[in-house]
């Protein structure tokens, strides 16, 4: 028990600094290699919960999504111009404090959610918390359909998550995969509608 208590304080870690990665970063290469990252983590936490089989069924789930990305991606050029849009006019130095503030008071939550849903783990209720929360902060940071979907997807994923651990469904558990993929394929879609970033240089970056 205290291995496998070791082992999800690391995935926990891990998980904020991927969190933290998705939010700073703006090559989409390293925001689609994270995102896989964020999916294979969320799948070590499930697996406490699931049997090894139902975590392996959301890991390909979120691989194949990452896929759908990574054809859209390539398709439109790696729509390197539209990653760098922002919403707001915000600096890197600020995406740095929003997402480390973020993740401090996604930490300072999940006390609250592990005592109002008693199955869930203090661990499991910090990775819920600031996959949601980083997910949220994404969506107001930026307006390009790549980042919102980043943000779509790690909220769900931390929804995934907090599910397993309360009333594993397989049903719902399947739906939330379909609803990943569906994201998935809607961005792909959106950034095959830009013929201008057919142009880009894909030997840049």
């Amino acid at each position: 028990m205290d291995t496998l208590f070791d082992n999800l304080v690391i995935a926990t870690l891990l998980i904020s600094i991927v969190c933290f990665l998705i939010t700073i970063l703006d090559n989409p290469r390293y925001l689609l290699v994270s995102l896989l990252v964020a999916y294979v983590l969320a799948a070590w936490h499930i697996s406490v919960f699931l049997p090894i089989a139902s975590s392996v069924a959301k890991l390909v789930a979120g691989l194949v999504s990452c896929g759908i990305l990574l054809m859209g991606l390539s398709g439109s050029g790696w729509g390197e111009r539209d990653v760098h849009e922002h919403a707001l006019p915000t600096a890197r130095s600020f995406r740095i404090a929003a997402s480390l503030l973020i993740i401090l008071a996604s930490f300072g939550l999940s006390n609250s959610i592990s005592t109002l849903f008693p199955e869930l783990n203090q661990l499991a209720a910090q990775a819920t918390m600031v996959l949601m929360l980083s997910g949220l902060l994404i969506i107001g940071l930026f307006d390009t359909a790549f980042r919102i979907g980043c943000g779509l997807l790690l909220i769900l994923t931390g929804f995934d998550i907090l599910y397993s651990s309360i009333e594993p469904s397989i049903a719902v558990i399947t739906f939330l995969a379909l609803v990943q993929i569906g994201i998935a394929l809607t961005i792909s879609y959106l950034l095959l509608l830009k013929p201008g970033n057919q142009l880009q240089d894909r030997e840049e970056l």
